[in-house]
């Protein structure tokens, strides 16, 4: 069984059901809530997201380049 619902972000598909075919079909039908407004509260927020994006990864590389790992 394969169902799969493409999004560009996790968690916006929800409730996910399965509905009787279409005709005389074998396949069924797939029915779902998908989330397109999402409010958040931020004083009950506790959680921390990093910025990886963000990251100066060049810099990094350089700096890594120039370890003797060997050692």
């Amino acid at each position: 069984m394969l169902d799969y619902i493409f999004t560009d972000e996790e968690k916006l598909a929800e409730k996910l059901d399965y509905e009787t075919s279409l005709g005389k079909s074998d396949h069924v039908c797939l029915t779902w809530s998908y989330i397109i407004k999402v409010t958040e509260d931020h004083q009950m927020s506790n959680t921390s997201m990093l910025n990886y994006w963000k990251g100066n990864y060049s810099q990094m590389n350089a700096e890594l380049k120039q370890i003797n790992w060997d050692d």
